[in-house]
């Protein structure tokens, strides 16, 4: 008796191959990949979405904020909250602290 799983194409896929050892396995999965590749393909080019990952507003827009003392912070940057550490942002505010350094003296 298969036991059952929440996913279907693993289900599927254990009875394809049962029996069929390791090499039956990995066949059923190589059937599977061309179709999983295509739609991924496929939502690739079709899908015209903006997306902003959520590292921009958790890196360089906060020590843009600490640096040059204005630009978006997040909720998690608010004072009330402050849920997050700047070890990360600080790698980026090192950068525009050198450049806003390197301007002042060009002026």
């Amino acid at each position: 008796m298969i036991p059952r799983h929440k996913s279907a194409m693993f289900s599927l896929t254990v009875r394809l191959t049962r029996g069929k050892g390791l090499h039956g396995a990995m066949a059923g999965a190589a059937a599977w990949f061309p179709w999983v590749l295509g739609i991924r393909v496929l939502n690739a080019l079709v899908v015209r979405t903006y997306f902003t990952p959520d590292e921009y507003w958790q890196g360089p827009e906060v020590a843009h904020h600490a640096v040059f003392g204005f630009g978006h912070l997040t909720w998690e940057w608010q004072s009330e909250a402050q849920i997050r550490g700047f070890a990360h942002p600080a790698l980026y505010a090192v950068c525009f602290w050198v450049l806003q350094v390197l301007v002042r003296r060009v002026r």
